[in-house]
């Protein structure tokens, strides 16, 4: 804890200072200058547009700076998480999947995916599509047969 006239803080695990948390935080906060540059200008009021979209630029200059899954890492852990499921005796369903990226204890639990053009739902739902049956009784290929047929 701090000293005495301080703020005092708790437990460090309770400040949330996770990639994601950080990520989140500086995305909301660029939704908001982004908003209020828009009233600003049309308020024609340049001078506080100018002061938001710079506070944007550093601040979108600061999220890039987290550190992020990459596509390849993205689409490895699909693979492995449709493997884990087949391993399992378990059908890859989407929501399986996603569970066990982002779910409680999942792969991508506390990290950050840049996913704004949801390129990782369109990953899953390629890679499970690949495996799932075509019909009812077919047996199931695995992420490297399916690939390859």
């Amino acid at each position: 804890m701090l000293g005495h006239g301080s703020i005092q803080y708790g437990d460090a695990a309770n400040v949330g200072s996770t990639h994601k948390q950080v990520y989140n935080v500086i995305e909301k906060q660029i939704k908001a200058s982004t908003k209020a540059a828009e009233e600003f200008a049309l308020a024609s009021r340049s001078d506080l547009q100018d002061a938001e979209n710079a506070q944007i630029q550093i601040m979108e200059e600061l999220r890039d700076e987290v550190e992020t899954v990459s596509p390849e890492e993205a689409v490895e852990a699909v693979k492995f998480a449709i493997e884990k499921l087949q391993a399992d005796g378990v059908t890859p369903k989407r929501e399986r999947v996603r569970r066990l990226l982002f779910g409680p204890g999942g792969t991508f639990e506390d990290k950050v995916v840049n996913d704004r053009h949801g390129e990782m739902a369109k990953t899953i739902n390629s890679l499970v599509h690949e495996v799932a049956p075509s019909k009812p009784g077919n047996p199931r290929k695995t992420v490297a047969e399916g690939r390859s047929g």
